[in-house]
């Protein structure tokens, strides 16, 4: 699992983002200047998922994998800001180990996935293993936009 890391604030950041294609960290500088205003507050680190992901990979084992990052780190009483499928994994972490998070951020998540949603999930990941990335980012868009906005 890769990470990045930036701010030199004395509270402690940890944003774990959403599924990607590509590793976060490729993307690191651009990070880096989204969250600009709070690094003087936070020190700021950004996960990336784990490097190989094994042919059954659970949001609990996700959970389990980011607190030990964490722990490894030893990062405590962190805000932890999770997006998406983060979201997720960051509602576990502070679930099953409630000494590492002082406060929880959500973004675009969700607690539970219906099975209309785990299709379209489960679309997503064919487009990603086919390689077919503008086929995935408009399907993408598309569910996660209003309609106005991903015209």
């Amino acid at each position: 699992m890769d990470c990045i890391r930036f701010g030199s604030g004395d509270r402690t950041l940890v944003i774990l983002p959403g599924l990607s294609v590509d590793s976060i960290t490729k993307y690191a500088d651009d990070v880096a200047n989204a969250y600009s205003v709070m690094t003087e507050d936070f020190t700021i680190w950004l996960f990336s998922q784990r490097n190989e992901l094994p042919a059954e990979y659970s949001v609990i084992d996700m959970a389990r994998d980011t607190a030990a990052a964490i722990r490894c780190l030893g990062l405590e009483e962190i805000s932890l800001f999770g997006v998406s499928k983060g979201g997720m994994v960051a509602m576990t972490v502070a679930i099953q180990e409630p000494e590492l998070v002082s406060r929880l951020i959500l973004g675009s998540t969700a607690a539970k996935v219906n099975t209309e949603r785990y299709q379209v999930i489960d679309y997503w990941v064919q487009l990603a293993k086919e390689s077919k990335r503008e086929e995935l980012c408009l399907a993408f868009g598309e569910k996660i936009y209003p309609e106005n906005v991903f015209e």
